[in-house]
């Protein structure tokens, strides 16, 4: 109905009104694939949370939490992107989270990042 409209005010010689709801569909075009990618995302962030869970047991919890976090908002960000809403604000977003990330780890928590790197290994090669 919406194609339908749109040529007609072509036809009539309303370019104004034509152009108006071709930008509406374009709008719903991007909202609708935002909403794909957002749904896909959810799913496999559960799906990535269930098998973290299920494979190293009850110490994993939090390791399924942090992998669930993550790719729920890198989800969130290229749903946003894709529906043409904030893309200033996810590339900041996404600037600001790996500077935090790159200067704890580098310089505030260097020592605290190797000493639990060395746990982590002890504890993988007690369990072989």
């Amino acid at each position: 109905m919406l194609f339908a409209s749109v040529e007609a005010a072509r036809q009539l010689g309303f370019e104004q009104f034509g152009e108006l709801v071709t930008t509406f569909i374009q709008f719903g075009g991007n909202v609708l694939l935002g909403s794909v990618i957002l749904m896909v995302g959810f799913w496999l962030s559960n799906l990535a949370f269930n098998a973290i869970d299920q494979a190293a047991g009850s110490k994993s919890s939090g390791l399924a939490r942090i992998a669930r976090m993550a790719i729920l908002g890198l989800v969130l960000a290229m749903g946003l992107r894709a529906m043409g809403i904030a893309d200033d604000i996810v590339n900041l977003a996404f600037a600001l989270v790996l500077g935090a990330l790159a200067v704890a780890f580098g310089l505030g928590g260097r020592e605290a990042a190797g000493e639990l790197a060395k746990q982590w290994l002890a504890d993988y090669r007690n369990k072989k």
